[in-house]
């Protein structure tokens, strides 16, 4: 059986599971919203069912994909909100490491990783990078302004963005979400405090192209987003244009870059991933990033490479 985390609604592994049963393979799809009626731990085997209907028996799962997502704890209560704060926490605590044990259990026939999603670290990776010798951007993580404006003046362009995932609050009526990436001038800095919360800034490279590679198990496929033409992705191609999409292509990477990247995923003990990357002006390939379950539909669908099918032979062997 080929067993598959995923959330209701991702596109990606739909098609995935397209391909998985055009080859007569038995898929059990454990998505995050599914609830579970039974788990149990014994003589070293996990057995779970879910209110659904579903039921796992990890001794019988040849592979797994961990696409993205979590196994939702079991219900507590008929009564929300009866259960003291305090209570509710030890035993959320307890059900993280039930469930970091269970994926331990699977890890050696796990495309993707649980863990390595919750862990994912950009300033680690960053240095993972150049010790892969990836180039990457000079950056610095600091609370005070006059750091920064230093860092600008030397660098001349500099960019923010979120260590971790955008920002987004939510009100009855509106969510609000930042942009990816944004622009700092020296204007900006000069109506901060002199001292702000910790926060991540890096030279902005000029670039001819952005690079989207998808790495799984040691290949690598890659795309180009001719991004540069339009002043609304020139920063960022994910402030996507929708009414104008940039132009992609597939693309290959230096054979030098190509074993760089492999060097850094098996360093990160990952076998699948996205990563971002740009060529930029000057000719340098600079590492920006990786997402160790980030999009890689709409490059499968923009350059027929057919990912999806990739990932299900994986699976199927």
């Amino acid at each position: 059986m080929i067993l598959i985390f995923s959330e209701t609604g991702d596109n990606v592994t739909d098609k995935v599971m397209d391909y998985l049963y055009t080859y007569h393979c038995h898929c059990c799809r454990i998505n995050t919203e599914d609830i579970i009626k039974d788990i149990s731990y014994l003589n070293n085997h996990y057995a779970i069912t879910f209110l659904n209907g579903k039921q796992v028996t990890l001794s019988d799962v040849t592979s797994v994909w961990y696409r993205r997502g979590y196994m939702r704890m079991p219900e507590l209560s008929s009564q929300p909100g009866k259960i003291p704060a305090d209570v509710l926490l030890n035993v959320s605590e307890d059900w993280h490491m039930l469930t970091h044990h269970l994926f331990y259990h699977l890890s050696a026939k796990t495309t993707g990783s649980y863990e390595k999603e919750l862990e994912q670290n950009k300033l680690i990776d960053l240095e993972i990078a150049q010790a892969c010798a990836l180039k990457t951007p000079a950056y610095i993580f600091t609370s005070a302004k006059k750091e920064i404006i230093a860092f600008l003046r030397q660098k001349k362009k500099i960019i923010t963005k979120s260590l971790n995932r955008h920002t987004q609050v939510k009100s009855h009526r509106h969510t609000f979400e930042t942009a990816g990436t944004h622009l700092i001038d020296e204007q900006l800095l000069y109506q901060l405090p002199e001292t702000i919360f910790p926060s991540f800034f890096q030279e902005y490279v000029e670039k001819e192209i952005e690079l989207r590679i998808f790495y799984i198990h040691e290949k690598i496929f890659t795309v180009a987003i001719f991004s540069q033409a339009d002043e609304q992705t020139k920063i960022d191609f994910r402030n996507y244009n929708t009414e104008k999409p940039n132009r992609v292509i597939p693309y290959q990477i230096p054979a030098a870059v190509a074993d760089s990247v492999r060097r850094f995923m098996q360093r990160k003990e990952l076998n699948t991933g996205s990563i971002d990357m740009i060529l930029s002006a000057a000719g340098e390939y600079v590492f920006l990033e990786v997402n160790p379950s980030g999009q890689f539909e709409w490059i499968s669908n923009a350059c027929n490479l057919y990912l999806e099918k990739e990932i299900a032979t994986y699976l199927r062997y």
